[in-house]
């Protein structure tokens, strides 16, 4: 899979616009990040600090409450950062 080839890809993750996670080395082994959700929908985005060895960067998210889990492949490059949605309900 596209999304599991380790090449040195640095990203910015963005939750609401805002810096969540800043250069940060993907690697193979999970790396995990606390992040406050706010009531509503929120956008995380991924943005692209480098292109690694291949391009896209792409990185597989997976987002996990007390009860469920969801997981999004997003890809991105220099030129465009990929993005969802996620509404939160308290």
């Amino acid at each position: 899979m596209i999304d599991r080839r380790i090449d040195n890809d640095i990203v910015t993750i963005y939750l609401n616009g805002e810096i969540a996670v800043e250069h940060v080395q993907l690697k193979s082994k999970k790396q995990f990040f606390d992040l406050t959700l706010e009531p509503g929908q929120n956008i995380i985005t991924l943005h692209a600090e480098n292109l690694g060895e291949v391009a896209p960067n792409t990185a597989a998210i997976l987002i996990k409450t007390e009860t469920e889990e969801f997981m999004a492949v997003l890809e991105s490059d220099l030129g465009q950062s990929s993005y969802f949605k996620l509404l939160y309900e308290k």
